[in-house]
């Protein structure tokens, strides 16, 4: 699968996507201790540990 976007961090990965429908924050979205989602509808629990994640737009801070 490829998908075109803008990257947060250059180069390229191989793996598991983790597709978010939705606006994503990682500023109270992920818990930056465990790399669990903690807002995400019906994600939430999963860990980005390890995968590639995708968001078709960021909301508000932009910490990560």
């Amino acid at each position: 699968m490829r998908i075109k976007g803008r990257p947060i961090f250059k180069g390229k990965a191989i793996g598991r996507l983790l597709v978010l429908n939705e606006p994503f924050s990682f500023l109270g979205g992920v818990d930056p201790r465990t790399g669990v989602l903690t807002v995400a509808s019906g994600r939430e629990g999963e860990s980005i540990e390890g995968r590639i994640l995708v968001f078709h737009c960021g909301k508000g801070s932009t910490v990560g």
